[in-house]
Parts: structure tokens; sequence; C-alpha cells
């Protein structure tokens, strides 16, 4: 016997003749992935001038969920001025959304924070946003000359790097240092997103920590390898004690993730390794530590 699907659409007559937009929404995103549509007017290129705190965005469309949107003429957004005694810079972004409450496509521009990271982007039932471009804000600034493209194009895939690393002699020496790194390399320039996951393994009865607990943290860098330069910080674990294996389970099992700076600006000339780091400390049975993740290069750097 037949079993029809739960929900379908479109068609003349029947259940599936009544298309409401989270319907609609949901057999179109299949289609392409959210994003700028390629080779439209001016895709929707954010540019400035120095002309004031605003940047332009010329025209083009978006296709974000099965919704589409077209701006046929340059849209003007304006960039919100240092708060007067403010000394740290901030990174805006611009942003095009879908607000499916208010049923409707639109520019807007996600303020940062003075001395943090880019604004992120909300993408839940309400409302999906999409990246366009990056607009830096010096502490004293009054005019806007610089930007940085953040556009991903619709149907665009990204490219992962899947990263292992497995260390099974964790040396005693209570320094600090390096405890294990993976090497890449991007594709091209771009922006990428990277997360890993430490996990630790002991045999029953074993001890240890990767980091000591009242003095040290464990945390994530990027590092250039050609000259050897961390260019990246990411999530510091404070204190370490989270992966204190003598107390997870009679195998001694731990496990934490971290992200490395979302956004981070890679070249394409570039290795680059992925580097766990902390204060190693006395360690007793066979252990072993496994750094997994994935670097994900989310769109192409270009002038802006």
């Amino acid at each position: 016997m037949a079993a029809p699907a739960n929900t379908y659409a479109p068609f003349d007559s029947g259940p599936g003749s009544s298309v409401t937009a989270d319907t609609w929404r949901k057999f179109m995103t299949g289609l392409a992935s959210a994003g700028v549509l390629q080779d439209v007017a001016g895709e929707l290129e954010v540019y400035a001038d120095s002309s004031g705190m605003q940047v332009k965005v010329r025209a083009g469309q978006a296709w974000i969920r099965g919704h589409w949107g077209e701006w046929t003429t340059e849209s003007t957004l304006q960039i919100q001025p240092p708060t007067p005694g403010e000394t740290l810079p901030r990174t805006d972004r611009v942003i095009v959304r879908a607000d499916f409450l208010r049923e409707l496509l639109e520019l807007d521009v996600l303020q940062g924070v003075p001395g943090g990271g880019v604004p992120p982007v909300t993408q839940d039932n309400a409302k999906w946003e999409i990246p366009v471009a990056l607009v830096p804000v010096a502490p004293d600034a009054t005019t806007i000359s610089t930007v940085t493209d953040d556009r991903r194009y619709a149907g665009q895939k990204p490219v992962v790097h899947r990263l292992r690393a497995v260390n099974q002699a964790i040396p005693v020496p209570t320094t600090d240092g390096d405890l294990l790194a993976l090497s890449f390399t991007p594709h091209g320039d771009c922006h990428a997103n990277v997360s890993m996951t430490v996990v630790v393994q002991a045999h029953q009865g074993a001890s240890g920590q990767l980091a000591e607990p009242s003095t040290a943290m464990l945390g994530l860098k990027l590092r250039r390898a050609s000259d050897g330069v961390d260019v990246a910080f990411g999530d510091k674990i404070f204190p370490a004690e989270v992966i204190d294996w003598n107390t997870r389970g009679v195998r001694g099992h731990g496990s934490t993730t971290m992200t490395l700076c979302p956004d981070v600006t890679l070249s394409r000339h570039e290795k680059y390794q992925v580097v766990l780091f902390g204060a190693r400390t006395s360690v007793l049975g066979c252990n072993v530590v496994h750094l997994l993740g994935t670097v994900t290069e989310c769109s192409q750097v270009q002038d802006a």
C-alpha cells in the first residue's frame, strides 16, 4: 500500500493546493542555499567612499530560504557613530534579512561591540540573516572608508576541511606549551570558521590533567606555518579542570568543544595550523588525547 508524504505541494487541488509561506520555505530551501544572486546588477556589493558614517549597497538580488528580494537602485545604510570618548574599535556587519513575521526582505546593519568580535547573524524560525559585508569602525571615526566583502552566493557550498590528530604520549613536564597541532591549506582567500573538540581517554584508574586548574588555561590558536606567527586565538577554558579525566567515569573519558574565532581570514598562499595549547602537568596511565574538528571556508575574500 502506498504511503503518501505527510506534506506535499504545489498542486491544483487536494491538501497540496493550500501552500503557506512556511510550506513554501520547506520545499524551496533545498533548491539552493541562501545568498546573493550572482551576475544580477551589482550583486549587492557594499562599498564606502568616505562620504560620512555610511556605506552604500549596489543594486542586486538575494535568495533566502525560498524568498526572493530585489533592490533595483543603490541603497545607503547608516553606521552608528562611536560613543564620545570610546577607545576601542568595533566591527559592524551588513546583512540581508528575511523577516518571516513581518514578511519582507531588507538590508540592515548589525552593530558590533567595541573591542568585541563580529556580531553574529540570526537564523531561526522568525528570521534568517545572511552576511554581506564587514565594516571596521575606528573609535574616533567620522567617516567610513573601508569595507570587507563578506557575501555568500546562493547555491555556493562551503569548503570543509575535516581535521584530526591524536597524541598518545602526553609530555610530563609542567611547562606551558603546544599539545597538539592540525595542519591545513585553504583552497582560496576566504573567511573561515573553526570548531574543534578535545577528547581525553585514559585507562581505568589513570589520573591527570591537561592543564593545571588553578594557574593555566586550555585554548585554541591559529598559527601561520610560514613564520610561526599566531594570527588568531579562540576559546580559552579556565579553569581547565573540565578536562580532568580522573572524575569522568570508569574509562576516564572527558571532552569539550571549542571554537576558534568565527570569520578568521585565510590566504590561499599560506599553510596554517590549529593548535591546542595549555600547561602540562603530571600524567599517569596510558592516556590518549584527540583533537578533531572542522575548518569551514565560508566565503571568498574580495576587494571592497
